[in-house]
């Protein structure tokens, strides 16, 4: 199975790294070049959140989590590192994480629109939430309009949000628009089978963005 090695970034002001012609062009480009370089990786995705676009949020697939491990332990990944931090905002978090997705997590990040939500646990979930979560997700998949794919996972690292502290749940949903999603949230149907997702979990937070491969998001700086 694959690890995904999802990062969010604090964009500082005047910096869009999904414009090719910005000033944060010559870093993302750098980005792209170094990681679709190293060994293990097998796939990169980013985008802007809808919600906030001062949020930057990199997913990236590798062959296994040793293989970021190995990378972050390398002479080159220091200097790599400083490169990006330049449009990044010191004054704000940045958020690594690390989960073994179950579903189809490529096709949830190809999808027009991805939803990321985080489910926070006291600890991290019960040892039965998954068996709840994925028959939603496969209910939901059946009768939701617009919704494309899911995948969903368990940090490996502990998370921290208002005090609760343990491994969080991340769901990813593909969906054709932000719309369908907000349409969906608002019937029983969602609200009556979701409840297996946030009956035992004591903080959600949810958003939407519009991913492009590192490929795509390569050839627009060539």
């Amino acid at each position: 199975m694959v690890t995904t090695e999802y990062v969010l970034f604090p964009i500082k002001a005047g910096f869009d790294p999904t414009d090719a012609n910005g000033q944060a062009a010559p870093i993302i480009l750098d980005v792209n070049q170094t990681m679709t370089a190293v060994p293990g990786m097998q796939g990169m995705y980013s985008g802007l959140q809808l919600e906030d676009p001062s949020k930057w949020q990199l997913m990236c697939i590798w062959d296994k989590a040793q293989s970021h491990y190995d990378f972050q332990a390398s002479a080159p990944y220091g200097p790599f590192l400083e490169r990006l931090f330049k449009i990044v905002d010191p004054d704000r978090k940045v958020t690594g994480l690390h989960i073994d997705f179950h579903g189809d997590i490529l096709k949830t990040f190809a999808a027009p629109v991805t939803e990321t939500a985080f489910f926070y646990f006291e600890g991290g979930p019960p040892s039965d939430y998954y068996d709840g979560a994925e028959k939603c997700l496969r209910t939901w998949a059946e009768k939701a309009d617009g919704l494309l794919s899911w995948a969903v996972g368990t940090t490996y690292e502990d998370v921290e949000e208002d005090g609760i502290k343990g491994k969080a749940v991340i769901l990813s949903l593909g969906w054709q628009t932000k719309e369908h999603h907000v349409e969906f949230n608002k019937t029983d149907f969602c609200k009556e089978h979701g409840k297996a997702l946030v009956s035992s979990s004591k903080k959600l937070t949810a958003w939407h963005v519009q991913f492009s491969k590192y490929q795509e998001c390569l050839s627009a700086y060539d």
